[in-house]
């Protein structure tokens, strides 16, 4: 635009005040139409939306999986093709979410970002989960306790559970498990090691998720409570 406008006064060999005047009216058109082009963006909210069903559906279905291996039986679904599949979608909803973000005019808010950020750091959690599912010999008392529990967070894990029954579900199995007799074989310890380290990574999980919703939770009351001084501060 620059030149253009440049080019013009130098065929015209004038700086006159008729001129300078065109060439702004000139520049302040250009440009404003580029900036109003500029403002609309499509957004992804609803192809992200779609996307965040589709992984909570995975992580559903990995869950279920590991409480079957933990009752002793075959999961009807196979684990690896799942986490990839979960993995890829993974990575393309963040590159949404920061597109999404980055296309705003205004100030966005980092919640898909962060949405994808927690459910990055549990499909981590996932990945320990599952190898401490393959690492399990046999079925026990405890082991269908805790496939329960897993089967349990299968079915309410979505984007609104709090997550917070749960936590306290996991918790208290963890205490009791520490309070119960010691093993008396070695195949019965090395069983109990790995059970151990399985509730700990799904407390871990399911902690991920509640810490994600309160902090989500406290910024959307500070938001109202925002809206609502502004409200009286213009009364």
């Amino acid at each position: 635009m620059s030149s253009v406008l440049v080019t013009h006064i130098l065929v015209e060999k004038s700086l006159a005040l008729h001129w300078f005047v065109n060439e702004m009216a000139l520049m302040i058109v250009g440009a404003g139409i580029a900036i109003l082009l500029n403002l609309y963006m499509p957004k992804l909210d609803q192809g992200i939306r779609a996307d965040q069903k589709k992984v909570e559906l995975l992580m559903r279905q990995i869950l279920f999986s590991m409480a079957q291996r933990l009752r002793g039986e075959e999961p009807y679904l196979e684990f690896d093709h799942r986490f990839d599949e979960l993995k890829q979608l993974l990575q393309n909803l963040e590159a949404n979410a920061l597109r999404n973000m980055e296309n705003s005019f205004l100030k966005s808010s980092p919640y898909f970002l962060k949405y994808v950020d927690m459910r990055l750091v549990q499909f981590r959690v996932l990945t320990q989960m599952k190898r401490h599912s393959a690492a399990f010999q046999g079925v026990s008392e405890p082991s269908r306790i805790l496939s329960r529990l897993t089967e349990k967070t299968a079915l309410e894990l979505s984007e609104d559970n709090p997550a917070e029954e749960l936590v306290i579900g996991v918790n208290k199995m963890v205490h009791d498990f520490r309070k119960s007799e010691l093993p008396v074989s070695r195949e019965e310890f090395e069983n109990r090691a790995v059970l151990f380290q399985f509730m700990n990574d799904l407390r871990y999980f399911l902690e991920i998720k509640r810490d994600f919703y309160i902090e989500f939770q406290t910024m959307q009351k500070e938001k109202v409570s925002f809206r609502h001084f502004l409200f009286f501060v213009r009364r």
